[in-house]
């Protein structure tokens, strides 16, 4: 990916998990947002998988952002409505200047 900042023109969300107590005493877990950034997004591959006797799709992206120290694979990504597990991080070029995502959207891992 050349020309890192130039592409970052889609508007993301980072969500973050917290847990809260429900009123049965019990844990509720909720993804609050945790900073709006600037990324590329670009979708990579696709596949399809039959589970439970549904078929079920999953399409992998990659998302460049800016680096930043505190995001991890337990966060999420919203995008135009869609959300994104963070499956893999990494710092481009080991620099501190910009990370890939590898994410994925849908229930097929």
């Amino acid at each position: 990916m050349t020309g890192h900042v130039g592409n970052m023109r889609h508007r993301i969300n980072l969500k973050r998990a917290t847990n809260t107590t429900d009123t049965g005493g019990g844990m509720t877990q909720s993804f609050s947002t945790l900073k709006t950034l600037f990324a590329s997004v670009k979708p990579i591959s696709g596949k399809e998988l039959y589970r439970h006797g549904k078929l079920e799709e999953s399409v992998t992206h990659e998302i460049m952002i800016r680096y930043r120290s505190d995001i991890n694979t337990s966060d999420k990504i919203l995008f135009d409505s869609r959300e994104f597990n963070i499956r893999h991080i990494r710092n481009l070029d080991e620099r501190k200047r910009y990370m890939l995502l590898i994410c994925t959207e849908g229930d097929a891992l």
